[in-house]
């Protein structure tokens, strides 16, 4: 079984998107990373995760499908969280970036 490579994955988004990203496994467990404040190895903050882990009561709460992703909207960044049962990849953007380049659903 061969290894994923996820630093190599977060230099071709950060490549593609011009935009610091993290990936980690569905613990919340960083995988691989380029944002400073998340350095792989650490752990996602427990109510964000809980949120995530939460998401399908969530949507059906809301009568809704599903729930892909969301976002926080901080001081000087955004931080967009998009999952899937075995992944959850953190982007971080400047405040000025249109969110549905990273949310097509969105647009």
């Amino acid at each position: 079984m061969s290894q994923i490579n996820y630093e190599e994955i977060i230099a071709q988004l950060k490549s593609d998107l011009n935009a610091e990203c993290a990936i980690a496994n569905k613990y919340g467990i960083i995988l691989g990373t380029k944002i400073k404040e998340l350095s792989k190895g650490k752990v996602i903050p427990q109510k964000i995760l809980s949120l995530i882990s939460n998401s399908k009561e969530i949507a059906n709460e809301l009568n809704l499908d599903k729930i892909n992703s969301f976002a926080i909207e901080a001081q000087e960044n955004n931080y967009l969280f998009s999952f899937s049962e075995k992944l959850i990849l953190i982007s971080k953007l400047d405040l000025s970036v249109n969110l549905a380049k990273f949310m097509p659903s969105i647009s």
